[in-house]
């Protein structure tokens, strides 16, 4: 009896396996299909760091103040400008439409310094490395937030900028910088942060 009862497994189970291996690689293409190509642009493009980067900053967002009437006259929006390259800018497509103090946080390229009309938060690309003084000097005086991630930024005159200690992201603020573009951040940030004078 246990052996009839066992042939009838094995009989249903050839029976059966073809539909269970056609199921196994149906659910294998449909995950590769629509994950397997961000999986190869989160390898190529660091995304495990950059979001982390991209958090960093859209919180950053809720830290600052900006001069009374930045954002008078119908502005809804806190505007990041990503200037430069070596930042993928689809790494804030999760935090783009969040809020921030009560205002839509929006993330925007910009070619040039000539669109900077705007812009709250400027993220200056590693790309930028040897222009960086003429930036600053370019925008010197006007009320906006400036972000970096690349060595020595900071000193330069970048107000704040990331980077990386035992594998964590952390960041520097430039408090003269700062003060200088008629900004206000938190003490609750500025805690966290190595102060460059």
């Amino acid at each position: 009896m246990l052996q009839i009862k066992t042939n009838l497994f094995i009989l249903k189970c050839k029976k059966y396996r073809h539909f269970f291996v056609l199921k196994y690689y149906f659910i294998l293409f449909i995950f590769l299909f629509f994950f397997g190509g961000q999986f190869c642009r989160a390898d190529s493009q660091k995304f495990g760091e950059y979001e982390v980067k991209a958090a960093f900053i859209y919180n950053f967002a809720k830290f600052v103040t900006w001069p009374e009437g930045r954002f008078k006259g119908g502005k809804s929006t806190i505007d990041l400008c990503v200037y430069g390259s070596g930042f993928p800018v689809n790494a804030f497509d999760y935090f783009n439409g969040k809020t921030a103090q009560g205002y839509i946080f929006k993330t925007k390229r910009i070619k040039n310094l000539s669109n900077i009309d705007g812009c709250d938060m400027l993220y200056i690309g590693p790309s930028e490395r040897y222009q960086i003084t003429q930036i600053i000097n370019t925008i010197k005086n006007m009320p906006i937030l400036t972000i970096g991630d690349t060595e020595g930024f900071a000193e330069k005159g970048v107000i704040i900028n990331l980077y990386m200690e035992d594998d964590k992201v952390r960041f520097e603020i430039n408090i003269n910088a700062c003060k200088k573009a008629g900004l206000v951040i938190s003490s609750q940030l500025l805690k966290l942060a190595r102060i460059i004078q």
